[in-house]
Order: structure tokens, then C-alpha cells, then sequence
């Protein structure tokens, strides 16, 4: 067939550069008045096909974790304030008139007490007395292989001067152990934050240096009492009694040869659903778990990940799946990708659960120098009946907006129904479409039509720039080549 002299030069330049040669059409049908006036079939084409593969970016759930850190390594974390039977002389002994009369005052109460420490000695701290009414009891132990340093800190009054036992106010325990080989430290301080009956909050913390280049771990911990009101202050016993969490957090980082630290993955665990613990009576609870990874692990194109997920969190780390999810993904060609699915059941916070319609949104932003700025998608996705069981998950619907920089595109609107539920993993895909495109020389484009047996088949409606109307019958395959073209007003 033989393209017509009065073809659009500015086309026939595009069609060069593609490759195309020859009729770029598989049917006999041009319109009248020559192919200058259809509006850019091949850049329409290949913006229809990529908007049409892009169906199957809803399906990302594999990034979503499966369950969460676990808390058995947090039990180690736990350290047992000084046995509070050791802790009494009684106040009384500290606070003699002698003593108090002073305004500032610290003194030795006993010396070493056995053989198997190489120190252990116990300290009075009563310089705030005469204001705060505060007694410190400091005791602080060497052995061969740590150091050890626990604080005890009494609030009291004339009563704490008898032999009452539990008439001095103990308001906080805190300390810290050291191991002299590795410079590992475990810190504790438990509080009485309402100045009444025990303990209600208790705080560890562990600095554990690596012995390799990788850097050091932080790991955080805060407990609450569990329904007794009391701890279980025996150490290790995190897992093992009616203390519930409240936070827990980890952070490794990596020291550089200047003397800078870099965070080499760092994730926290916090309470939201406002009771104040992780998981509460019913042994599940709802949390906001949050992370952050740069260069992840079986991810070579991401430079950074940071994961914010909503989850039900069970005892049973195992038993946890998530209600609500978003990934920002940082990637090695310059692109930023925002992945997050959120529920549409109209609740304040939006969550999901299984068997709900859920929406996924995908957000991209591309770098300098792409053909497009950025590009947001939202999928309309039916979730499997069972918690975290993906591969049941199922898409009926999408809908793209895109942002162009080179081409004669400038911006375009695709919506996409398949004809039925699409599940997981299928890259096959037919249904309506409907496409809403903005053009460079300041026309407006509405094609209709439908993508089935790999062509892609619309009426498209061009608007110029005074409302002035075309429309025209247009044919693509999958890959976006035009088959075939016809004015059809």
C-alpha cells in the first residue's frame, strides 16, 4: 500500500525513528484528506500499551512482611533491679538525724561483701534532701568479667524513719552492666511514675558492639505490668511472666573510617490502639511497625526501603498479619516508588482485613531525563479470604494518571475494567478501557474501546484547541504498533 505524498512530516519522522518502514497500517482504510490529519498513532500506541501492562504493579504484596521481629531476643534484654530485701538498711540507716542535717552528703555504707566480686560497694546520695526529700542508694559491683552499677531511689518522710518495712517510697531502680571483653551494655531503669504502690513502667536498653567493621545494635525495650499490677523482675523473664511490652525497637549501624555512623537497618514497634501495650488481655493487639533498610538484602536495584505497616500482633509473632501497608522504595535508575494498600471500608483509619475490597496505590516518580514525570495508579483489589494468603488476592479494577516530559503526550488518565477478577501473578488481561489524554499542540484526546485477543481497539475523540471535534476508529497490537486507522465521523 502506498502512504499517501501528503503525509504528516513530523509523523513520518516518528515512524523512522521507531523502525517502522513500509504501511504502518494492516488494513486499506486511511482517511479523507491524507494522514496529516490524524493525531500521533504511534505515541498514542505505545502510551496505551505500557498503561496496559502496567496492570499487573498492583501486585507487590511480597514485600509486605510475613510477621514481625521477634520478641524472644528481647528477653535477654531484661535485668532485675537489686533485690530490694538487699536494698534495706532502711532508709532510716541513711537518714539519721546526723546525716540529714547536712545540706549535701555522700557516704560509704559498706565495703566488699564477698569473694566473688573484686569491688562491691554501696553509697548514700542524700544531696538533694533538704529540698526533694530524695534518698539515693547507689551500689556498685566488679567482677572479672563486668561491671555492674544499680541505683535505687527512695522519696520519704518522718514515717521512713521507723522500722515499718515499706514506709520509704521507692521510686525508681536503675543501672547497667558492662562485660569488659566486648564493651556490651545492658541498661534498666524501672519507675513508679505515679508516685504510688510499685514499679508501673520499666525501660531496658542494650548497646552491643560488633567485633567486625559492621558497627554496633541498639536494641530498646519498654514494659508494662501485666493484670497483677507487678512485674516479674526475675532477669530474662521477658517471655515468661504477665509483663507486657509497650515498645520495642532495634538499630545496627555501621562505623565509617571518617568516624561517621550510617544506619545499616533500624525498625520500631509502638502501641496503636491506644491501651498502651503491644498485645493486651486477649494476647493480640494492634501495633505500628515501622523500618527502614538501606541496600536490602535479594533487592539489588533499591538503595533505601522504608516499610510503615498497621498490624494485628499476636504473642505468637507467627500469628501476625498486616491492616494496613506502605513501602517508599528509593531505586538505583533514580525512580522513587510508593507502594501502599489501604482499606475503603470508610473507617477512620482506613484498614483492611481479609475478604475485604481494598485499594492499592502505586505512586512513581520518575527521574530527569524520563519520558514521564511521574505516575500514580490505583487498584481496585478483592483480598483473599485468609490473612496473608496473596497469591488468592484478585484485581478488578485500575486506574492510572500519568505525567509525560518527552512526547507529545503531556498528561493521560487510563481507566481499566477487566472483564473478570484478575488473580495474582496472571499477566494476561482483556476488558474496557477508557483514556483521557492531553497533547502537546493543546488537544484534548477521549478514547473508548477495549483491550481483547492482544489488540487494543478504541474510538478516539480529538478536541483542539478552539472545541472543534474529530473522531476516528484506531487499531494498535499489544506492543502499541498501529494496525489501523479510519475517520469515522
Amino acid at each position: 500500500m502506498h502512504i499517501p505524498s501528503r503525509r504528516n512530516p513530523f509523523l513520518a519522522c516518528l515512524l523512522t525513528a521507531a523502525g517502522l518502514c513500509g504501511c504502518i497500517f494492516s488494513t486499506d482504510k486511511v482517511a479523507q484528506g491524507g494522514a496529516q490529519d490524524f493525531p500521533n498513532t504511534v505515541s498514542l500506541g505505545l502510551a496505551a500499551s505500557q498503561h496496559i501492562s502496567d496492570h499487573s504493579d498492583w501486585d507487590q504484596f511480597s514485600v509486605i512482611p510475613s510477621s514481625l521481629p521477634t520478641f524472644q531476643n528481647a528477653d535477654s534484654l531484661v535485668i532485675a533491679p537489686e533485690s530490694l530485701d538487699q536494698a534495706t538498711p532502711k532508709v532510716a540507716a541513711a537518714v539519721a538525724a546526723g546525716p540529714l542535717a547536712k545540706a549535701s552528703a555522700t557516704f560509704v555504707a559498706s565495703g566488699t561483701r564477698s569473694t566473688a566480686a573484686l569491688s562491691d560497694t554501696t553509697y548514700w546520695d542524700l544531696s538533694d534532701t533538704a529540698t526533694l526529700r530524695v534518698a539515693r542508694r547507689i551500689r556498685a559491683q566488679e567482677t572479672l568479667f563486668k561491671l555492674r552499677t544499680d541505683t535505687l531511689v527512695y522519696r520519704y518522710d518522718d514515717k521512713a524513719k521507723d522500722d515499718i518495712k515499706g514506709n520509704e517510697l521507692l521510686l525508681e531502680s536503675k543501672g547497667a552492666e558492662v562485660w569488659k571483653l566486648t564493651d556490651r551494655r545492658q541498661a534498666y531503669r524501672y519507675e513508679n511514675t505515679d508516685s504510688a504502690g510499685g514499679f508501673n513502667r520499666a525501660v531496658f536498653t542494650e548497646r552491643q558492639p560488633a567485633l567486625l567493621p559492621a558497627g554496633f545494635k541498639v536494641k530498646v525495650l519498654i514494659m508494662t505490668p501485666g493484670p497483677d499490677g507487678d512485674f516479674g523482675l526475675a532477669a530474662g523473664s521477658a517471655a515468661k511472666t504477665d509483663n507486657r511490652p509497650a515498645y520495642y525497637s532495634y538499630t545496627r549501624t555501621r562505623s565509617n573510617a571518617d568516624g561517621t555512623l550510617d544506619t545499616v537497618e533500624s525498625f520500631d514497634i509502638t502501641d496503636a490502639d491506644g491501651d498502651g501495650t503491644l498485645w493486651g488481655d486477649g494476647d493480640s493487639g494492634i501495633v505500628d511497625f515501622r523500618q527502614k533498610i538501606p541496600s536490602p538484602a535479594l533487592r539489588p536495584n533499591v538503595d533505601l526501603v522504608v516499610q510503615k505497616m498497621r498490624a494485628i500482633l499476636f504473642k505468637d509473632e507467627q500469628k501476625t498479619y498486616p491492616i494496613s501497608f506502605k513501602e517508599t522504595r528509593d531505586e538505583k535508575d533514580g525512580r522513587k516508588v510508593v507502594f501502599a494498600v489501604r482499606g475503603v471500608r470508610g473507617g477512620a483509619d482506613s484498614t483492611f482485613q481479609a475478604g475485604d475490597t481494598a485499594m492499592i496505590s502505586v505512586h512513581v516518580y520518575f527521574p530527569a531525563g524520563a519520558k514521564l514525570t511521574e505516575k500514580h495508579t490505583h487498584y481496585k483489589v478483592v483480598l483473599s479470604g485468609e490473612p496473608k494468603k496473596y497469591a488468592e488476592n484478585k484485581l478488578i479494577k485500575y486506574t492510572l494518571e500519568a505525567v509525560w516530559t518527552k512526547d507529545t503526550l503531556t498528561t493521560s488518565k487510563f481507566i481499566f475494567t477487566p472483564d473478570n477478577p484478575v488473580p495474582s501473578k496472571e499477566l494476561s488481561i482483556t476488558g474496557d478501557l477508557e483514556w483521557n489524554t492531553g497533547f502537546a499542540n493543546g488537544h484534548t484526546g477521549l478514547a473508548v474501546g477495549r483491550f481483547e485477543n492482544k489488540l487494543i481497539d478504541v474510538i478516539l475523540t480529538d478536541k483542539d484547541k478552539v472545541g472543534k471535534s474529530r473522531r476516528f476508529h484506531i487499531k494498535w497490537d499489544a506492543n502499541g504498533k498501529p494496525l489501523q486507522q479510519e475517520r469515522s465521523d
